[in-house]
């Protein structure tokens, strides 16, 4: 599933037929839908409101070089997340050039204000006294935990899609550096939908939010990820995900695309 995060509107696409939908659209009373949208939040998460396995929340921990310099300079190349690849690009090594220090360290402190809100949000939602939640990070995150934990990762989608090969479902939709590629376009159908946005200061434009829904590795676990290029799209994923209304027009589309019956998996 994917939805179309835009600056001041998002839309819904769920494949196969991908047709866009306002998620900010005319509703039904908010009263009279409010038992409904409940009762779609709970057909939405029910995998994860379960009590027979523990929930792990795996948050991005992006990889930084931290080049020893007083009071310290940290460097982040968002197309790498590999430490090899860091230590030898060009940029690190003109700028270690430049600051005449070559101690340079790998650092993972640091995470966006996106994952933290969209933990918050997802917290609310699921933590309760009975059900374990734990958040742990995504680069400490092993096969074991994805076998043995129901499991929801926020957060930059390379950081996760590469610990998702060989499980029991390839899915259809894969995350790329600028954007979503479609492995199977139908007919007329893009192979790729690519972001088009302005960095800092205006950070304008449209990007994709990349929602995707597998079993585990040995099919008996749910592992549930919202992610995207950029801290704006996941957030506004879980932010539709995590809201009554929101939850409400997704389920309803879901059904009518899959003929009456919200899919296990996505």
């Amino acid at each position: 599933m994917m939805l179309v995060i835009e600056r001041i509107s998002e839309r819904k696409r769920s494949t196969p037929r991908r047709r866009a939908i306002p998620a900010t659209g005319t509703v039904p009373n908010a009263e009279s839908v409010a038992d409904r949208s409940s009762q779609d939040l709970e057909t939405l998460w029910a995998p994860f409101l379960s009590q027979k396995l523990p929930l792990i929340l795996s948050i991005e921990d992006p990889l930084f070089a931290e080049i020893r310099s007083n009071p310290g300079v940290y460097v982040r190349d968002r197309s790498m997340n590999e430490w090899s690849d860091v230590v030898s690009s060009a940029a690190l090594i003109k700028l270690t050039g430049a600051l005449n220090q070559s101690e340079v360290h790998p650092s993972r402190y640091y995470t966006a204000f996106g994952e933290a809100e969209a933990s918050f949000l997802l917290g609310g939602l699921l933590k309760t006294p009975e059900r374990a939640l734990s958040i742990v990070r995504t680069s400490q995150l092993s096969w074991q935990q994805l076998a043995d934990n129901n499991v929801i990762f926020v957060g930059v989608q390379n950081l996760f899609f590469n610990q998702l090969r060989n499980m029991p479902i390839t899915p259809q939709l894969v995350p790329e550096l600028n954007g979503v590629r479609d492995v199977h376009p139908g007919s007329g159908q893009p192979s790729v939908y690519a972001d088009e946005y302005t960095t800092a200061p205006t950070e304008r434009g449209t990007i994709y939010a990349l929602v995707t829904h597998l079993p585990g590795p040995n099919g008996k676990n749910d592992i549930e990820s919202f992610t995207s290029n950029r801290s704006a799209g996941y957030l506004g994923a879980v932010q539709s995900f995590t809201d009554p209304q929101f939850a409400h027009m997704l389920a309803a589309k879901l059904n009518e695309e899959t003929g009456g019956k919200v899919p296990r998996f996505y």
